[in-house]
């Protein structure tokens, strides 16, 4: 499918995941790696794989940032973080 990390479900609703890891600030924080294009690719995927299985229930895009600075391991969760703009 491409661009989705982990599928999952959360009660009701299916949740699909992209998740970002980064070692240091050089190229940016991690939440900043989900550029424009990058969730669009990331909404098609999940209508996609919707579609393929006639899939007739809520879902949302999370992203998981993992910044790792100086040894320490900063994850944060941001849910519903990019929007099916079709919609």
């Amino acid at each position: 499918m491409g661009g989705v990390d982990i599928i999952g479900q959360d009660g009701e609703t299916l949740v699909f995941v992209e998740v970002k890891l980064r070692g240091s600030h050089t190229f940016g924080a991690a939440v900043e790696a989900i550029t424009r294009a990058k969730a669009q690719k990331l909404v098609m995927c999940a209508q996609q794989y919707a579609s393929e299985r006639n899939l007739d229930i809520p879902w949302r895009i999370d992203i998981v940032a993992i910044q790792m600075d100086s040894g320490v391991t900063q994850p944060t969760l941001i849910q519903n973080a990019v929007a099916d703009e079709t919609a």
